[in-house]
């Protein structure tokens, strides 16, 4: 998203970009195409195919709001990314606060399958987690739904390498 926004806006969106190594964010550009195309089809097939579904300004109206209504969750959900920086591996939800995670706390990290609750709520694909097993005994999950799965798999093992304390043995990390 390279237009114009309003500063509170951008700060909300660019949330967690301040001390940057690399930024993975969500793909979305052909999702808005698709659906762009569908409404496309159903506008045509209303116009043309149903000449008098299509005269009724109700329909328009219905469809135009449909439109604007899905294309808006697939902006919003285009703000998720997962960020890494120098000391810590962020992930900032479409809503929400972010999660931020020390390198120098994860133990070790795996991909995970995919939740059922996320790929029926907010996805019609299943899209894989990455667990990260905490050195305080937690574990959290974060959504790869994002482009560079690899470059971030691989980021996060030599992060992680990196933070761990001397001596200790390199921790077991994912794939």
């Amino acid at each position: 998203m390279h237009f114009m926004l309003p500063s509170g806006i951008r700060r909300w969106w660019r949330e967690g970009e301040e001390d940057v190594v690399a930024i993975y964010r969500r793909h979305w550009l052909f999702s808005l195409t698709v659906v762009t195309g569908a409404f496309a089809c159903l506008f045509y097939i209303f116009y043309i195919w149903l000449p008098d579904v299509g005269t009724n300004r109700n329909t328009w109206k219905l469809l135009l709001l449909a439109y604007v209504a899905t294309t808006s969750g697939i902006l919003l959900l285009a703000r998720r990314a997962i960020i890494i920086t120098r000391d810590a591996l962020i992930s900032r939800p479409a809503f929400g606060d972010l999660d931020r995670v020390p390198f120098a706390s994860i133990v070790r990290f795996s991909v995970a399958p995919p939740s059922l609750a996320t790929t029926l709520i907010l996805y019609a694909l299943p899209t894989e987690r990455l667990k990260l097993d905490l050195r305080h005994g937690g574990e959290i999950y974060i959504t790869l739904d994002v482009r560079g799965r690899n470059e971030i798999l691989l980021a996060l093992r030599n992060r992680i390498s990196a933070a761990a304390p001397r001596g200790a043995a390199t921790p077991p990390s994912g794939p």
